[in-house]
């Protein structure tokens, strides 16, 4: 019996259970609190707002889900952020997403607070206080989120609030539902950004993306059948709510559901609907101070945190310090911000780490970073993410003073723990890095190392071959006319990302295994001196600029790039060697055809 040591992962995640995990991490303020809320922003129209919300963070559903075949990793945006923007961004996107998230939640414990007063006379914000100090107790003791019976819980509000919504649409008083927007359109927009944050917790799957079986087709679907799913069920509530009460008297009614509840099913209606309510945002609360508290967690591994953070407990198993600053920010939050703008802070930051996110795709796509090799392609690539950019631009805008000032609070704190502390403790590099340049200094890394053990010999010709190339035995047979009997050199260039161990891919590959054989063959054929290197990098530029001013080669012979429409925003990756070459720089386009291997002409 054959036998191999390959490892391979556990994906076990199919599609409803994407499906499940995103519609899950939807389920809770956006549907319990922010409607009456809204409503008074927005007016008795809100559904239109709900729909407008979901159609803005729809181009960074699709951008999300590409970066999550391309980079399966824990940590998500901040992660993506990271390795496309560099540790600055990332820094800035990994603080910014875990007081997003700690916003949303307390939000939710707020709401939370008022739906318990149907059982106890206790202040509400009192209650949501105890009930954050107990979640995060359970958290630290490491009592599990049982995700089974959290998306049983999930289904379970689903079916309830279905149920709603079929009793209750015959009663719908359509008169009102005017005047449509009091506001105008100002009032829309202003109401879409305040309910944005409900479709924050969509993308949360890209967190666990290796787990996933079929992952280039599961992702997409199931992100975009959430989306889909809460698009609608949220509107269809919202038109539910504002057709059983004015929305003048929603405007400061932030348990909406037990209202629409008590005029449709009498006051056990009502009751039976807090306790709905109460059970879900228990849950999606207890399932956020998990996930929220790994952001500063992933950031401590990084070194943008201190050491200390990503310390674990010896009894319980969970990042105790983590929980506990989590935990602490919640607190200050429910303390001393009011509910409204809580709600505006967690959109806000929102809207700008989508359009981060949108940002990324562009930039890794047109980098050509060899090692970006997404499963799934965001469909309408440019006018997607460009219009994603642009709404959350015109969304922050809508959303008014307290989310501006937020997300630049966020940036220039961000900033200033980068510079102040992250900085002199990180030394990734960013694709955008790459992309544009900077002056090369060799590291005494593993990849120096690997570079020492390639003889320094002088190649006149040097032919890097990236991957992708249409033939790159054609390119290496026509670089040998530049020889002359001279030596040249192949160098396979393989990319992977700052993050990963360059010893992890050290390992012969088939490609790698055909190319070398392709090489000698030609070798054997003109009677020519190759000598072909394959070279693990992270950052492919950098180590065929090193080789070339290293062994004094007179020429460097590659193939043109692929480039997509994009032009305004990322330059060409030919721009940088076009003006920094370090010898005279030959540049081939191939346009494909068969190579049948004759050197003759």
């Amino acid at each position: 019996m054959d036998s191999t040591s390959t490892k391979q992962l556990d994906r076990k995640l199919g599609f409803w259970s994407v499906f499940c995990i995103s519609m899950g991490a939807m389920m809770g303020s956006g549907i319990f609190v922010l409607p009456g809320l809204a409503a008074g922003i927005t007016g008795p129209r809100l559904y239109w707002a709900y729909i407008l919300a979901g159609l803005f963070a729809m181009p960074a559903v699709l951008s999300k889900a590409e970066l999550a075949t391309a980079m399966p990793v824990a940590g998500g945006t901040y992660v993506y952020v990271d390795r496309s923007l560099g540790p600055w961004m990332g820094t800035i996107t990994g603080l910014g997403t875990w007081f997003s998230l700690c916003s949303k939640i307390a939000f939710a414990l707020v709401g939370l607070g008022s739906y318990l007063r149907f059982f106890t006379d206790i202040p509400p914000m009192q209650f949501s206080m105890g009930v954050l100090v107990l979640l995060v107790l359970v958290n630290i003791l490491g009592v599990s989120k049982a995700s089974g019976l959290q998306i049983a819980i999930v289904l379970c509000c689903i079916v309830c609030l279905l149920v709603m919504s079929f009793v209750g649409m015959p009663e719908v008083d359509m008169s009102l539902h005017d005047p449509a927007f009091p506001t105008g359109v100002g009032g829309l927009l202003s109401g879409a950004a305040f309910v944005f944050v409900s479709y924050a917790g969509v993308t949360k799957i890209a967190s666990i993306a290796e787990e996933v079986h079929h992952p280039d087709r599961n992702i997409p679907l199931g992100m975009l059948a959430a989306q889909l799913t809460a698009m609608t069920l949220y509107a269809v509530l919202a038109w539910l709510i504002t057709g059983h009460t004015s929305y003048q008297d929603l405007s400061t009614d932030i348990t909406p559901i037990t209202t629409t509840a008590a005029a449709i099913f009498g006051p056990k209606g009502s009751f039976f609907f807090a306790v709905v309510a109460v059970v879900a945002l228990v849950s999606m609360a207890n399932a956020g101070v998990l996930a929220t508290s790994r952001k500063p967690f992933a950031m401590s591994r990084d070194n943008m945190m201190p050491e200390v953070v990503r310390s674990i407990s010896e009894r319980f198993g969970t990042p105790w310090v983590a929980i506990l600053m989590t935990g602490t920010l919640l607190l200050l939050l429910l303390m001393f911000m009011p509910v409204v703008k809580l709600a505006k802070l967690a959109s806000g930051f929102k809207i700008f780490i989508f359009g981060i996110v949108n940002i990324s795709v562009i930039i890794l796509r047109e980098s050509g970073a060899r090692w970006y090799k997404p499963t799934f392609l965001s469909p309408g690539y440019q006018w997607v993410q460009g219009l994603g950019i642009i709404g959350g631009v015109w969304l922050l805008y809508s959303l008014g003073l307290v989310g501006v000032l937020g997300v630049a609070t966020a940036i220039l704190i961000g900033s200033l723990w980068y510079f102040l502390y992250a900085r002199k403790r990180v030394t990734r590099r960013s694709v955008l890095r790459h992309l544009w340049g900077e002056k090369f200094v060799l590291k005494a890394t593993e990849e120096a190392e690997a570079e020492e053990e390639m003889s320094l010999h002088t190649p006149k010709v040097i032919v890097p071959i990236f991957g992708g190339e249409p033939c790159a035995e054609r390119l290496i047979q026509l670089a040998s006319t530049f020889t002359h009997g001279e030596r040249m050199e192949v160098m396979r260039l393989e990319e992977v990302p700052e993050s990963m161990q360059l010893r992890s891919h050290i390992d012969a590959d088939t490609a790698g295994k055909a190319l070398y054989h392709s090489t000698e063959s030609i070798a054997e054929q003109l009677e020519t001196d190759i000598v072909f290197h394959d070279l693990v990098t992270h950052n492919a530029k950098q180590a065929l600029h090193h080789r070339a001013v290293a062994t004094e080669a007179e020429w460097v012979i590659m193939e043109w790039p692929t480039r997509r429409d994009l032009r305004f925003m990322v330059r060409h990756p030919l721009a940088w060697w076009i003006d920094h070459a370090p010898c005279d720089l030959i540049i081939f386009m191939d346009k494909g055809g068969p190579f049948d291997g004759d050197t003759t002409d």
